[in-house]
Order: structure tokens, then sequence, then C-alpha cells
């Protein structure tokens, strides 16, 4: 005899497909009779945690933002020293050069 498609055996609750099919159903019903409650449950956790994400993220600015200032003191103060230092060095040279034309060293 010829037989298009799965036969049916009587055991239908029990195949893993249909268990798997109705705890979807139940718990996609489940949510849609509880959601308004468990919303309005949850929503001031939920409110908690992101108002506490957002102080931890005013915290790290101000922390970086004091961490910049820091580096970029740093920065500027070798920056000055550097060309303190290469201007120093040209104004002992410019020095010396006029000291020398108006007080030439005596030759032995």
């Amino acid at each position: 005899m010829f037989r298009l498609g799965r036969t049916f055996d009587g055991d239908m609750w029990g195949r893993p497909q249909t268990r798997g099919f109705l705890w979807g159903v139940g718990t996609a019903m489940a949510g849609y009779f509880l959601w308004p409650a468990v919303k309005e449950a949850v929503r001031p956790a939920t409110k908690g945690v992101v108002r506490g994400a957002m102080v931890a993220g005013d915290r790290f600015r101000y922390a970086m933002g004091h961490a910049r200032e820091g580096i970029e003191d740093v920065v500027a103060e070798a920056q000055f020293e550097r060309m303190r230092d290469a201007v120093g060095d040209k104004v002992e040279d410019v020095a010396e050069s006029v000291v020398d034309a108006f007080h030439p060293k005596p030759e032995h």
C-alpha cells in the first residue's frame, strides 16, 4: 500500500517536537498575560541599573578628564624645558660672541 506523508501512530504528545511546541505556546501565553505585571515589577530595578550606569559613566569621564589634564601638563612642561634648553644654548653662544667682540682675549 502506498502512503504519502507520515503515519499517525497515536503518540503525538510524547514526541520531542510536540513537547517543544507546547512549551513555546505556553510560554508565549504566560508572557502575554503576565507581561504587564512583570514590566511594572522590573521597571524600578531597570531604572536603578540605568541610573547607576549613568553615574559610573560620569565618574569615568571626570577621572579621564583629570588624567588628560595631568598628561597635558607634563607634556607642556617637557616642551617648555626643551625649548628653554634650545634657546638657552643659543643665548649663551650669542652672549659669548658679543663679549668676545667687545672684550677680546689677550693672546699669549
